[in-house]
């Protein structure tokens, strides 16, 4: 079952990619600058590639795994924050306004992690931590989007509202798949195939809502 439900996820990043790829060449339309669509983009190919690790039973792939996924949730949540500052704020101040901390932040702690790497530490040790790490940084990242797409309500053209809205319902799962994780990791006894049938629903909205984007943006003149 727990390998049924990896596939299905699987499946349903690699189409998010694919709809973000059928939209590449009407990013401009959406408004918010070319940044979102590359980051987005990376942020789900980066999730295919963390998905993969699934299929291989290796600390040195969970390492890896763990650490695309810590990258692809800074992808998202930048995405994010460039769609939240075009519409709120004049476009010249949008471009001006990087989440330079967010980026550093991620930079500082994968070389911190990278170090234990060289100090003789167990690989599975390394492995458990940038896996806590990956969890924490999720949770941060979907309550965050889940706040800035709450903050951009009454602000968006109303033809990306319905969009939006399945983003929002998809973050609310990534949020759920964290926090049941971390219940889990704190003694609490959730199932595994509940978890990764949160994570499968967080990758199967976000294919649906770049898919109703993709034909929203082919309509905008």
């Amino acid at each position: 079952m727990v390998t049924i439900v990896n596939a299905f996820s699987l499946i349903m990043w690699t189409l998010a990619t694919i709809f973000m790829l059928s939209w590449y060449k009407n990013r401009k339309k959406l408004g918010a600058g070319e940044i979102v669509w590359f980051c987005l983009f990376f942020a789900c190919f980066l999730f295919i590639i963390r998905e993969l690790g699934h299929f291989y039973m290796s600390p040195i792939v969970e390492i890896i795994r763990h650490m695309l996924g810590i990258w692809s949730a800074t992808f998202f949540v930048t995405g994010t924050y460039f769609v939240f500052w075009a519409y709120t704020t004049q476009e010249s101040e949008a471009s001006k306004k990087v989440p330079r901390y967010s980026v550093l932040g991620v930079i500082v702690v994968t070389l911190a992690l990278a170090l234990l790497a060289v100090t003789g530490q167990e690989v599975e040790i390394i492995s458990v931590i940038f896996s806590n790490v990956e969890h924490l940084v999720w949770l941060a990242v979907g309550l965050t989007v889940i706040g800035f797409t709450y903050m951009l309500g009454g602000k968006l053209p109303r033809r990306f509202v319905r969009v939006f809205f399945i983003f929002l319902m998809a973050f609310y799962c990534c949020t759920l798949w964290k926090f049941l994780t971390i219940i889990n990791l704190l003694g609490g006894s959730v199932p595994y195939v509940f978890r990764e049938t949160a994570e499968m629903t967080f990758g199967l909205l976000n294919a649906i809502a770049f898919y109703d984007l993709s034909g929203i943006l082919r309509g905008v003149v």
